[in-house]
């Protein structure tokens, strides 16, 4: 298994460990893919932090990365285009980290990206529209539904009684 980095606003990894990188850097992303560009950003002063000097914000450019968010200009020019240069804050919270990787049949050493927080909610929890709804993280098991309001991650509807015989909820 290797590990990589990527968002849905990305459309593709920006950072991917290549094939047989040698071991000890597994909690790394790996390097920065080729057409992308990524800076550490103090969150505070908006400065960027050089590679190996700390943990900071990890804003991201690259050709794939949409434009924004359709019809919610607010979080489009939040997110989207910093500085006018094509940014996109990540909301994660990174570092580069010196590291081997194998490229082009040659083990080198490279910048490795390594995601260490989460600066910024991606789940947004708003009460749910009926009272038989509940919003749950993304890591819980449920399904989408439309009648959920809001950006939530995921909306399960509780049977009557709350359980199924089983002793697990339901999910629809």
């Amino acid at each position: 298994m290797r590990q990589g980095w990527g968002m849905t606003e990305t459309a593709t990894a920006v950072a991917f460990t290549p094939q047989g990188s040698p071991h000890g850097f597994s909690h790394t992303c790996g390097p920065i893919l080729p057409n992308a560009e990524a800076v550490i950003v103090d969150p505070e002063r908006g400065k960027s932090i050089a590679p190996g000097n700390g943990q900071g914000e990890l804003w991201v450019r690259a050709p794939s990365i949409t434009l924004g968010y359709i019809s919610n200009p607010k979080e489009t020019q939040e997110m989207f285009n910093i500085g006018g240069q094509g940014w996109m804050r990540s909301g994660d919270e990174a570092e580069f980290e010196m590291g081997k990787v194998l490229v082009d049949g040659v083990v080198k050493e490279e910048w490795l990206l390594c995601i260490r927080d989460r600066l910024k909610e991606l789940i947004k929890v708003l009460p749910p529209s009926r009272p038989d709804e509940i919003a749950v993280d993304r890591g819980t098991l449920g399904i989408r539904k439309p009648s959920c309001t809001g950006r939530i991650g995921e909306c399960t509807r509780c049977p009557p009684r709350g359980c199924r015989p089983s002793g697990r909820w339901e999910t629809r």
